[in-house]
């Protein structure tokens, strides 16, 4: 997963398949760069991302309540098709 630190804000570029099958892995890439690179904001850039199930709209939310006090975390640049999930 790519990062890129902008203006005190960690942008973190997320691709690919955000299911069942691979959701673990993105948590556990998620949680290293957060502990890497200690920040208030974060954005997650989803410009990238192929397909998404419940299991990364609940990813999405684990990271929202597990860092609540800590950081406030932005979705951007969801493709449609990912954005019709969360329409729901």
């Amino acid at each position: 997963m790519k990062s890129e630190k902008r203006d005190g804000c960690l942008i973190l570029f997320i691709e690919g398949l955000i299911d069942l099958h691979q959701v673990d892995d993105m948590r556990d890439q998620l949680t290293e760069h957060l502990a890497a690179e200690p920040v208030g904001k974060v954005i997650l850039n989803c410009r990238k991302v192929l397909r998404m199930d419940s299991s990364g709209v609940g990813l999405f939310i684990f990271l929202k309540s597990r860092y609540k006090d800590k950081i406030v975390f932005r979705i951007c640049e969801l493709p449609e098709r990912v954005l019709e999930l969360f329409r729901m």
